[in-house]
């Protein structure tokens, strides 16, 4: 199984074409990518900020999408496609929205003569699941668009995260994800990191913690605000 997914990848790769290298580019802005495999998300961040946010598929169980720090290594404008179990040429798939890799490859991480790569799919109901053999796939349009954010050099972050916080008109809300890949988070310790990352000024009221994880676990989005100290920030 996992030589065969080598050879998926080493024949993506040769069937790759277009402009793009490995390298960091000096003008990177301060940009990244952040994807996180429990709740298939993609976000683009800018200046320290949440810009958008994509849905996208990552590797199954048995072919993870690889968790660490990347950096964009190659960047691929309408990418070709080679079946990897047929003979060379024989069925080639042209670039092209019904390419299986979509109109565009985002190269981040390479891997026994392969690569790892954020790219389209001919197969957009695989988007938003456990779909890949690691690779990170986007609906079309969301790939063209991101592929025009990112350069070489840009860092990609992969996590596993299962609690997500996402900020409405409302307040801050926290979500509880599956566990993707059988990892066992201690998720105490993760709600505490996530607070501090992304809400530093408002720390959780005394005795708030275990009613928040207790709320957390019965599956449904959470309003943070009541388990929350009130802000002391000033303009």
């Amino acid at each position: 199984m996992r030589q065969s997914f080598l050879a998926l990848l080493l024949m993506v790769l040769l069937g790759i074409g277009g402009a793009g290298s490995p390298g960091l580019c000096e003008d990177t802005p301060n940009a990244r990518v952040v994807i996180n495999i429990p709740s298939r998300t993609l976000d683009y961040w800018e200046e320290g900020r949440r810009v958008k946010t994509y849905s996208v598929g990552v590797g199954r169980p048995g072919f993870p999408t690889p968790v660490g720090t990347y950096q964009v290594i190659r960047r691929v404008l309408n990418p070709g496609w080679e079946h990897p179990y047929r003979p060379q040429g024989r069925s080639r798939v042209p670039a092209g929205k019904a390419n299986p890799l979509g109109t565009r490859w985002i190269g981040f991480h390479p891997h026994q003569g392969g690569e790892y790569g954020i790219h389209g799919t001919d197969r957009p109901a695989s988007v938003g699941k456990l779909s890949s053999h690691g690779c990170v796939r986007m609906r079309i349009p969301d790939a063209e668009d991101l592929f025009e954010r990112v350069q070489i050099g840009t860092p990609v972050w992969v996590t596993h995260e299962r609690i997500r916080i996402s900020v409405k008109d409302d307040g801050h809300w926290a979500t509880l994800h599956p566990n993707a890949y059988s990892k066992s988070p201690d998720l105490k310790q993760e709600l505490g990191r996530i607070l501090q990352r992304e809400i530093p000024h408002q720390p959780l009221k005394d005795d708030a913690e275990a009613a928040l994880l207790r709320a957390l676990q019965a599956g449904k989005p959470v309003l943070l605000e009541p388990y929350l100290e009130p802000s002391f920030e000033t303009d």
